[in-house]
């Protein structure tokens, strides 16, 4: 492994730490820690395909349209993915009926990994 691979993995690493760490169970309605949702649902595809597309698609722009270096450019595209995934949920919690879902995001983290494995992968191609 690289010298940028690893920096780019530890990048993605903390960025998964810092998402998860920022919610708290205490932070959230009760209502939202005890809704049932299922693991195998259409919605955590959902949640898994637009991260996982998200992050290619957002690369694919900042590397080959603007000339920004792989490594930066993963952490755009990783950030706003990831960002996008946690706004959602928190819009998620204030719909009447909705709730914040740590299932979701789970979701959202393995179509990140994936991309950005993706892209790890291949640097310069």
């Amino acid at each position: 492994m690289t010298r940028t691979s690893r920096c780019g993995l530890r990048t993605l690493w903390i960025a998964i730490f810092i998402l998860f760490a920022s919610i708290r169970a205490n932070d959230l309605p009760n209502d939202s820690t005890t809704v049932q949702d299922s693991w195998f649902g259409f919605d955590k595809l959902q949640h898994v395909s637009f991260s996982f597309l998200l992050v290619l698609g957002v690369q694919y722009i900042v590397v080959n349209k603007h000339s920004i270096e792989e490594n930066d450019a993963l952490r755009i595209s990783f950030s706003s993915a990831a960002s996008l995934g946690l706004l959602k949920e928190f819009y998620d919690r204030k719909r009447p009926g909705g709730h914040f879902c740590k299932k979701d995001l789970i979701a959202d983290a393995l179509g990140l990994g994936l991309a950005t494995a993706i892209v790890l992968s291949n640097p310069g191609q």
